[in-house]
């Protein structure tokens, strides 16, 4: 049996030694807070060749690693092979990098102000929506089917659900933002898109019973959603009236809502902002928020509208328009790297999609008036499927559909590295 044979702390660091025996694939370092409550967490795995012997683990000192154990697995579920190459990154070139990526509410809070406000520190937090977090020993999910289910983890074994707010067909996008208040986004699908209101919802679960402690109306059909430090971004559609040389005319289009939540059960209205056209892909950081709208005349041409969310209440300021080359499909295609904005639309050529167009740059170091920088060509008739940006990187895939309407050409054979 494995054994932990010394616990040591040196200076901010955890260096825990373990005797393996022989035979012994891979080592699972796992801790938790306080004994009797909280579950083990995987906080470092080695592997080994079956020799056994001694292994070192050095981990960061918290609260988390009260307790300590190990184990053992005689086997892995995968080829060798597959655990080969490049195992140990370094967090610090993460960390330095200029992207402001989005981070879990596990590591900011928003109802505390972002995990980064602290000290003289005014770097806001970028969290997105989920349908399910864990807070402690509490798990809170919302699905379309119940609501929202608070569930008490402190036996992970026998868990138990404490509490529910029921919003069947509302939605599944739910901030945690802090042990006291939950925000949900809560669809009106009857309504809303002839006019009516959605709704953020915030509840008080401080008691384990979901209650509402204050609504906030949201025009039309909720799409995107951005929580940055404490202050809410919302773009929903609608059709709405819309004054012009005419009078009145309705029109399809899309309301920006900003809401101070810096006190969650009193949230504040803020600002809102129109613009005409289809669709909402957001991309936010502490200082901008970037949507993209697809032209109401031509649905495969987006217009990227730049706002300044500088301040921590949630106000917000229009500040220039560009019109793109092409569509931007969803919020993972744009991306802000220092004053670089990178986005990766889609064209058309004749009415089809003709390849995956391009990586475009725009210089956003004066958003008020963005310059574009340059492009990216893709092979032609490649359909996009995926993009991830990691600082000066971008990764994608994409896929050519053979046989297809886009297959003008001669049948070609093409692997995973060719399309990278």
């Amino acid at each position: 049996m494995p054994s932990i044979s010394s616990v040591r702390i040196d200076g901010k660091e955890i260096l825990v030694s373990v005797s393996v025996p022989s035979g012994v694939k891979k080592v699972t370092l796992e801790s938790r807070s306080r004994l009797g409550k909280g579950t083990w967490v995987p906080r470092a795995v080695s592997r080994l060749d079956g020799q056994g012997g001694d292994i070192a683990f050095h981990l960061p000192k918290s609260a988390d690693a009260e307790i300590l154990r190990v184990r053992t697995d005689d086997s892995e579920p995968l080829p060798a092979s597959f655990y080969q190459g490049t195992n140990v990154f370094d967090a610090g070139a993460s960390t330095a990098s200029t992207s402001r990526d989005l981070v879990p509410v596990a590591d900011a809070a928003p109802g505390a102000g972002g995990a980064n406000a602290t000290g003289g520190d005014t770097t806001r937090s970028v969290v997105e929506s989920d349908i399910w977090n864990v807070s402690g020993n509490t798990l809170y999910f919302f699905n379309q089917y119940r609501g929202l289910q608070v569930i008490d983890l402190t036996n992970p074994d026998a868990p138990v659900i404490t509490g529910t707010y029921p919003l069947p067909a509302a939605g599944e996008q739910m901030y945690v933002l802090d042990n006291k208040y939950v925000l949900l986004l809560a669809q009106d699908n009857c309504s809303a898109a002839n006019g009516g209101s959605s709704q953020a919802l915030v509840l008080d679960v401080s008691t384990g019973q979901p209650t509402l402690a204050a609504s906030l109306p949201i025009p039309g059909w909720i799409q995107e959603a951005a929580w940055v430090g404490t202050a809410l971004y919302v773009a929903s559609q609608s059709y709405q009236p819309v004054p012009d040389s005419k009078g009145n005319s309705m029109q399809w289009g899309s309301t920006i809502s900003s809401f101070d939540l810096s006190l969650p059960g009193k949230p504040v209205t803020k600002d809102t902002l129109w613009y005409s056209g289809y669709g909402n892909v957001i991309n936010a950081t502490d200082q901008y928020l970037f949507v993209a709208i697809q032209d109401a005349s031509n649905w495969w041409q987006s217009v990227l509208h730049c706002i300044d969310i500088s301040s921590p209440d949630g106000g917000m300021k229009a500040l220039s328009a560009i019109r793109l080359s092409g569509n931007v499909p969803d919020k993972f295609k744009v991306n802000q790297n220092g004053d670089v904005l990178t986005g990766h639309f889609r064209e058309l050529e004749h009415g089809r999609e003709r390849c995956l167009h391009p990586v475009g740059d725009l210089l956003v170091t004066d958003p008020t008036s963005p310059q574009k920088l340059g492009r990216l060509q893709f092979p032609q008739r490649e359909q996009l499927h995926a993009t991830r940006f990691d600082g000066n990187r971008v990764y994608i895939v994409t896929f050519f559909p053979h046989g297809s309407a886009l297959d003008r050409g001669p049948v070609r054979s093409q692997n995973a590295a060719d399309r990278r």
